[in-house]
Protein backbone atom coordinates (compact mmCIF):
# COMPACT_ATOMS: atom_id res chain seq x y z
CA UNK A 1 0.00 0.00 0.00
CA UNK A 2 1.38 3.29 -0.87
CA UNK A 3 1.75 5.80 1.83
CA UNK A 4 0.73 8.81 0.33
CA UNK A 5 2.99 11.19 2.48
CA UNK A 6 1.92 9.66 5.93
CA UNK A 7 4.12 8.52 8.18
CA UNK A 8 4.08 5.20 8.41
CA UNK A 9 6.92 3.29 10.05
CA UNK A 10 7.45 -0.41 11.23
CA UNK A 11 5.85 -2.13 13.44
CA UNK A 12 2.44 0.72 13.36
CA UNK A 13 -0.86 -0.17 13.55
CA UNK A 14 -3.34 0.39 10.83
CA UNK A 15 -7.21 0.49 10.48
CA UNK A 16 -8.05 -0.74 7.19
CA UNK A 17 -11.78 0.16 7.55
CA UNK A 18 -11.17 3.42 7.79
CA UNK A 19 -7.64 3.97 6.10
CA UNK A 20 -5.76 5.23 9.64
CA UNK A 21 -2.67 5.29 10.93
CA UNK A 22 -3.11 4.42 14.82
CA UNK A 23 -0.62 6.85 15.95
CA UNK A 24 2.04 7.13 18.79
CA UNK A 25 1.61 3.06 19.71
CA UNK A 26 3.09 -0.30 18.14
CA UNK A 27 2.70 -4.17 19.14
CA UNK A 28 6.73 -4.02 19.95
CA UNK A 29 9.14 -1.60 22.25
CA UNK A 30 11.67 0.38 20.03
CA UNK A 31 15.02 -1.84 20.99
CA UNK A 32 12.32 -5.39 19.78
CA UNK A 33 11.83 -3.47 16.33
CA UNK A 34 15.25 -2.72 15.89
CA UNK A 35 16.30 -6.07 16.89
CA UNK A 36 14.31 -8.17 14.84
CA UNK A 37 14.37 -5.64 11.25
CA UNK A 38 16.37 -6.29 8.15
CA UNK A 39 17.31 -3.62 5.83
CA UNK A 40 18.43 -3.90 2.36
CA UNK A 41 19.22 -1.75 -1.09
CA UNK A 42 16.47 -1.55 -3.09
CA UNK A 43 17.45 0.97 -6.16
CA UNK A 44 15.87 2.29 -8.94
CA UNK A 45 15.23 5.44 -10.33
CA UNK A 46 13.14 6.19 -13.49
CA UNK A 47 10.56 8.94 -14.82
CA UNK A 48 6.88 9.26 -16.66
CA UNK A 49 5.26 11.79 -18.55
CA UNK A 50 1.30 11.79 -17.96
CA UNK A 51 -1.11 13.27 -20.45
CA UNK A 52 -4.19 12.17 -18.79
CA UNK A 53 -5.34 14.75 -15.93
CA UNK A 54 -7.94 12.50 -14.19
CA UNK A 55 -8.60 11.24 -10.97
CA UNK A 56 -8.29 7.52 -12.51
CA UNK A 57 -4.43 8.25 -14.25
CA UNK A 58 -3.78 10.41 -10.76
CA UNK A 59 -4.35 7.33 -8.55
CA UNK A 60 -2.49 5.47 -10.95
CA UNK A 61 0.42 7.53 -11.06
CA UNK A 62 0.55 7.23 -7.53
CA UNK A 63 0.26 3.28 -6.84
CA UNK A 64 -3.40 4.07 -5.06
CA UNK A 65 -5.17 0.81 -5.75
CA UNK A 66 -8.75 -0.18 -4.50
CA UNK A 67 -10.77 1.34 -1.28
CA UNK A 68 -8.27 3.65 -0.82
CA UNK A 69 -9.41 5.54 -4.13
CA UNK A 70 -12.72 6.52 -2.24
CA UNK A 71 -10.62 7.53 1.37
CA UNK A 72 -8.58 9.69 -1.50
CA UNK A 73 -11.18 11.43 -3.15
CA UNK A 74 -13.12 11.63 -0.39
CA UNK A 75 -10.96 13.86 1.44
CA UNK A 76 -10.43 11.32 4.34
CA UNK A 77 -6.79 11.34 4.40
CA UNK A 78 -4.03 13.98 5.54
CA UNK A 79 -1.66 13.48 2.32
CA UNK A 80 1.62 15.21 1.78
CA UNK A 81 4.81 15.65 -0.49
CA UNK A 82 3.87 14.16 -3.79
CA UNK A 83 0.71 12.96 -3.07
CA UNK A 84 -0.48 16.56 -3.17
CA UNK A 85 -0.36 16.27 -6.70
CA UNK A 86 -3.83 14.22 -6.53
CA UNK A 87 -5.83 17.38 -5.57
CA UNK A 88 -4.71 19.52 -8.43
CA UNK A 89 -6.93 19.77 -10.92
CA UNK A 90 -7.43 21.78 -14.28
CA UNK A 91 -9.83 24.95 -13.81
CA UNK A 92 -10.11 25.66 -17.45
CA UNK A 93 -10.35 23.95 -20.49
CA UNK A 94 -8.03 27.00 -22.19
CA UNK A 95 -5.07 25.30 -20.93
CA UNK A 96 -3.06 22.03 -21.98
CA UNK A 97 -1.30 20.08 -19.45
CA UNK A 98 1.89 17.49 -19.17
CA UNK A 99 2.99 16.07 -16.04
CA UNK A 100 6.57 14.31 -15.68
CA UNK A 101 6.76 12.09 -12.70
CA UNK A 102 10.39 11.53 -10.71
CA UNK A 103 10.20 7.90 -9.04
CA UNK A 104 12.95 6.50 -7.45
CA UNK A 105 13.62 3.89 -4.34
CA UNK A 106 16.75 3.23 -1.72
CA UNK A 107 16.15 0.90 0.87
CA UNK A 108 13.51 -1.39 2.60
CA UNK A 109 13.25 -2.13 5.65
CA UNK A 110 11.24 -5.56 7.02
CA UNK A 111 10.24 -7.34 10.25
CA UNK A 112 11.17 -10.77 10.62
CA UNK A 113 9.08 -13.63 10.06
CA UNK A 114 9.94 -14.80 13.46
CA UNK A 115 8.93 -11.48 15.23
CA UNK A 116 5.30 -12.09 14.19
CA UNK A 117 4.05 -14.24 16.73
CA UNK A 118 1.74 -13.16 19.70
CA UNK A 119 4.01 -14.61 22.35
CA UNK A 120 6.63 -11.81 20.95
CA UNK A 121 4.33 -9.04 21.41
CA UNK A 122 5.64 -6.41 23.69
CA UNK A 123 1.84 -4.94 24.05
CA UNK A 124 -0.87 -7.94 23.90
CA UNK A 125 -3.36 -5.38 24.81
CA UNK A 126 -3.15 -3.13 21.70
CA UNK A 127 -3.29 -6.38 19.74
CA UNK A 128 -6.82 -7.61 21.53
CA UNK A 129 -8.28 -4.22 21.37
CA UNK A 130 -10.07 -3.12 18.41
CA UNK A 131 -8.16 -0.76 17.51
CA UNK A 132 -6.62 -1.59 14.22
CA UNK A 133 -6.68 -4.41 11.51
CA UNK A 134 -3.48 -5.02 10.31
CA UNK A 135 0.53 -4.02 11.88
CA UNK A 136 3.18 -2.34 8.93
CA UNK A 137 5.96 -5.13 8.82
CA UNK A 138 7.98 -3.54 5.16
CA UNK A 139 8.85 -0.56 4.62
CA UNK A 140 10.08 0.75 1.12
CA UNK A 141 11.79 3.84 0.78
CA UNK A 142 12.73 6.64 -1.72
CA UNK A 143 10.88 9.74 -2.98
CA UNK A 144 8.86 10.72 -5.89
CA UNK A 145 8.18 14.25 -7.53
CA UNK A 146 5.83 15.47 -10.08
CA UNK A 147 6.30 18.56 -12.25
CA UNK A 148 2.86 19.94 -14.00
CA UNK A 149 3.43 21.90 -16.57
CA UNK A 150 0.94 24.12 -17.91
CA UNK A 151 0.12 26.57 -21.26
CA UNK A 152 -2.92 28.62 -21.65
CA UNK A 153 -4.13 28.24 -25.22
CA UNK A 154 -4.81 31.81 -26.37
CA UNK A 155 -7.59 33.11 -29.24
CA UNK A 156 -5.92 31.66 -32.71
CA UNK A 157 -4.33 28.39 -31.49
CA UNK A 158 -5.01 24.47 -31.14
CA UNK A 159 -5.10 23.15 -28.16
CA UNK A 160 -4.64 19.80 -30.63
CA UNK A 161 -1.13 21.52 -31.66
CA UNK A 162 0.19 23.20 -28.02
CA UNK A 163 -0.51 19.40 -26.97
CA UNK A 164 1.68 17.93 -29.30
CA UNK A 165 4.38 21.01 -29.43
CA UNK A 166 4.31 20.14 -25.24
CA UNK A 167 4.88 16.41 -25.64
CA UNK A 168 7.76 17.18 -28.66
CA UNK A 169 9.78 18.83 -25.96
CA UNK A 170 9.37 16.31 -23.23
CA UNK A 171 10.62 13.37 -26.48
CA UNK A 172 14.19 15.22 -26.34
CA UNK A 173 16.82 14.48 -23.92
CA UNK A 174 16.19 17.31 -21.51
CA UNK A 175 15.39 15.03 -18.66
CA UNK A 176 17.88 12.76 -18.94
CA UNK A 177 21.18 14.56 -19.73
CA UNK A 178 23.44 14.86 -16.64
CA UNK A 179 23.65 18.12 -14.81
CA UNK A 180 26.30 19.33 -16.71
CA UNK A 181 25.05 19.79 -19.96
CA UNK A 182 23.32 22.72 -21.11
CA UNK A 183 19.70 22.55 -22.75
CA UNK A 184 19.76 21.93 -26.36
CA UNK A 185 16.48 24.06 -27.62
CA UNK A 186 15.42 25.65 -30.49
CA UNK A 187 14.26 29.29 -30.79
CA UNK A 188 10.77 27.84 -31.25
CA UNK A 189 10.84 25.87 -28.36
CA UNK A 190 12.51 28.26 -26.30
CA UNK A 191 9.40 30.81 -26.76
CA UNK A 192 7.46 28.16 -26.02
CA UNK A 193 8.24 26.73 -23.45
CA UNK A 194 8.93 30.21 -21.34
CA UNK A 195 5.32 30.92 -21.99
CA UNK A 196 4.41 27.05 -19.59
CA UNK A 197 3.95 27.67 -16.26
CA UNK A 198 5.20 24.82 -13.95
CA UNK A 199 3.81 23.80 -10.69
CA UNK A 200 6.07 20.98 -8.36
CA UNK A 201 4.41 18.38 -6.04
CA UNK A 202 7.57 16.53 -4.43
CA UNK A 203 8.89 13.86 -1.39
CA UNK A 204 12.36 16.60 -1.77
CA UNK A 205 12.69 19.56 0.66
CA UNK A 206 13.51 23.01 -1.92
CA UNK A 207 14.46 26.42 -0.97
CA UNK A 208 11.98 27.40 -3.54
CA UNK A 209 9.33 25.74 -5.95
CA UNK A 210 10.19 25.69 -9.61
CA UNK A 211 7.62 28.08 -11.48
CA UNK A 212 9.36 28.07 -15.11
CA UNK A 213 10.64 25.21 -17.25
CA UNK A 214 14.19 26.17 -16.58
CA UNK A 215 13.78 26.33 -13.13
CA UNK A 216 11.80 22.74 -12.95
CA UNK A 217 14.88 21.29 -15.38
CA UNK A 218 17.50 22.78 -12.52
CA UNK A 219 15.57 21.39 -9.93
CA UNK A 220 15.27 18.16 -11.77
CA UNK A 221 18.71 17.58 -12.10
CA UNK A 222 19.11 17.84 -8.57
CA UNK A 223 16.79 15.78 -7.20
CA UNK A 224 18.93 12.68 -6.58
CA UNK A 225 21.37 14.52 -4.11
CA UNK A 226 18.65 15.52 -2.18
CA UNK A 227 18.24 12.55 -0.74
CA UNK A 228 21.44 13.02 0.77
CA UNK A 229 24.63 11.17 0.83
CA UNK A 230 23.25 8.23 2.74
CA UNK A 231 19.34 8.55 1.14
CA UNK A 232 18.55 9.88 4.85
CA UNK A 233 15.82 12.46 3.28
CA UNK A 234 14.47 9.00 1.65
CA UNK A 235 10.43 8.86 3.28
CA UNK A 236 8.22 5.53 3.06
CA UNK A 237 7.05 4.73 -0.33
CA UNK A 238 5.02 1.76 0.11
CA UNK A 239 4.48 -0.57 2.97
CA UNK A 240 3.68 -4.19 3.54
CA UNK A 241 0.57 -5.18 5.62
CA UNK A 242 0.44 -7.87 7.85
CA UNK A 243 -3.54 -9.09 8.93
CA UNK A 244 -3.78 -8.99 13.10
CA UNK A 245 -5.63 -12.13 13.28
CA UNK A 246 -3.27 -14.42 11.79
CA UNK A 247 -0.94 -13.19 14.90
CA UNK A 248 -4.44 -14.79 16.77
CA UNK A 249 -7.35 -15.23 15.33
CA UNK A 250 -9.45 -13.90 18.26
CA UNK A 251 -8.16 -10.47 16.47
CA UNK A 252 -10.67 -11.15 13.80
CA UNK A 253 -12.00 -8.38 11.94
CA UNK A 254 -14.65 -8.03 9.83
CA UNK A 255 -13.62 -6.24 6.74
CA UNK A 256 -15.62 -5.84 3.62
CA UNK A 257 -14.10 -5.08 0.28
CA UNK A 258 -16.45 -2.51 -1.79
CA UNK A 259 -16.15 -3.82 -5.58
CA UNK A 260 -13.73 -1.95 -8.00
CA UNK A 261 -16.44 -1.37 -10.30
CA UNK A 262 -18.31 0.72 -7.75
CA UNK A 263 -15.28 2.48 -7.01
CA UNK A 264 -14.73 2.96 -10.57
CA UNK A 265 -18.52 4.11 -11.09
CA UNK A 266 -18.32 6.45 -8.30
CA UNK A 267 -14.93 8.16 -9.23
CA UNK A 268 -16.23 7.88 -13.05
CA UNK A 269 -19.23 10.21 -11.77
CA UNK A 270 -17.15 12.84 -9.63
CA UNK A 271 -14.94 13.50 -12.70
CA UNK A 272 -18.24 13.92 -15.02
CA UNK A 273 -19.04 16.59 -12.96
CA UNK A 274 -15.92 18.21 -12.26
CA UNK A 275 -15.89 18.48 -15.98
CA UNK A 276 -19.79 20.03 -16.20
CA UNK A 277 -17.91 22.80 -13.45
CA UNK A 278 -15.25 23.29 -15.45
CA UNK A 279 -16.83 24.03 -19.03
CA UNK A 280 -19.35 26.31 -17.01
CA UNK A 281 -16.78 28.08 -15.50
CA UNK A 282 -15.27 28.39 -18.99
CA UNK A 283 -18.78 30.05 -20.17
CA UNK A 284 -19.07 32.39 -17.17
CA UNK A 285 -16.03 34.37 -18.54
CA UNK A 286 -17.27 35.10 -21.64
CA UNK A 287 -17.69 38.63 -22.96
CA UNK A 288 -21.45 38.45 -23.93
CA UNK A 289 -22.38 38.52 -20.00
CA UNK A 290 -21.22 41.72 -19.66
CA UNK A 291 -24.98 42.54 -21.48
CA UNK A 292 -26.61 39.70 -19.43
CA UNK A 293 -25.71 39.78 -16.07
CA UNK A 294 -28.50 37.82 -15.36
CA UNK A 295 -28.06 35.23 -16.50
CA UNK A 296 -24.31 35.19 -15.32
CA UNK A 297 -25.96 35.05 -11.91
CA UNK A 298 -28.12 31.83 -12.98
CA UNK A 299 -25.04 30.00 -14.22
CA UNK A 300 -22.67 31.10 -10.88
CA UNK A 301 -25.46 29.66 -9.27
CA UNK A 302 -25.30 26.53 -11.25
CA UNK A 303 -21.53 26.11 -10.30
CA UNK A 304 -22.19 26.65 -6.66
CA UNK A 305 -24.61 23.71 -6.92
CA UNK A 306 -22.39 21.27 -9.01
CA UNK A 307 -19.55 22.12 -6.36
CA UNK A 308 -22.32 21.28 -3.79
CA UNK A 309 -23.07 17.55 -5.53
CA UNK A 310 -19.51 17.10 -5.62
CA UNK A 311 -18.73 17.68 -1.95
CA UNK A 312 -22.14 15.29 -0.50
CA UNK A 313 -21.15 12.59 -3.24
CA UNK A 314 -17.15 12.42 -1.89
CA UNK A 315 -19.21 12.21 1.56
CA UNK A 316 -20.80 9.44 0.97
Amino acid sequence: MVTLGRPLRLGMLYDIRSDQIITATTLWDPQSLANNTVSYKQPYTGFEVIAEDSLQNKAHSLGVEASLKLSLLGGLLSVSGSAKYAEDYQRTNHETRLTLKYSTTTHMKELTMAHLAKDKLNHPDLHDADLATHVVTGVLYGADAFFIFDHTVSNGESKKEISGSLRAVFDNPIFKIDGEAKLDLTDQEKKFVDKLHCKFYGDFHLNANPNTFAEAVKIYRQLPSLLGENNENAVPKKVWLYPLHLLDNKAMRIVRDISSNLIDYSISAIEKLHSVEVRALDLSENAIFTHFKYMKNHLLDFIERLKEIQRDLKKE
